[in-house]
C-alpha cells in the first residue's frame, strides 16, 4: 500500500493468455515450495533453516529428480509473479528495438 501512495503506480491492459501463464507458473512454484518445506518436516524431521537442520536426508518427492527443488521454486516464482502484473507490451518493446521503427 505505501509504494502505491508514493507512486500511484496503475496497471495497464496486458496480453491475457501471459497473464493466465504468469499465474500458472506461480501456482505450481508456490506448489512445489510448500512441498518441499513439508518434505524436510515430514521425511527429514527437521526444518530447512540452519538453526534446525534435517536429521535424515531428504531424497524423497521432488528431492528425487532435482538437487534442491526450492530454488527452482524461487526462481520460478519471480516470472511467475511479474507476468501477471506486468505494465509493457513485449511487442512494443519489440517496435523500440526495431532500427528505423518509430513507436
Amino acid at each position: 500500500m505505501i509504494p502505491w501512495l508514493l507512486t500511484h503506480w496503475r496497471m495497464e491492459p496486458f496480453w491475457l493468455p501471459l497473464r493466465i501463464l504468469g499465474v500458472a507458473v506461480l501456482v505450481l512454484a508456490l506448489a512445489v515450495l510448500i512441498s518441499a518445506f513439508a518434505r524436510f518436516v515430514t521425511e527429514g524431521f527437521g526444518t530447512p533453516a540452519p538453526v534446525a537442520p534435517p536429521d535424515r536426508l531428504v531424497v524423497g518427492g521432488l528431492y528425487r529428480l532435482v538437487r534442491n527443488p526450492m530454488y527452482l521454486a524461487v526462481l520460478s516464482l519471480i516470472p511467475g509473479a511479474d507476468a501477471p502484473l506486468r505494465t509493457v507490451d513485449p511487442a512494443a518493446l519489440r517496435r523500440d528495438r526495431e532500427p528505423g521503427v518509430s513507436p
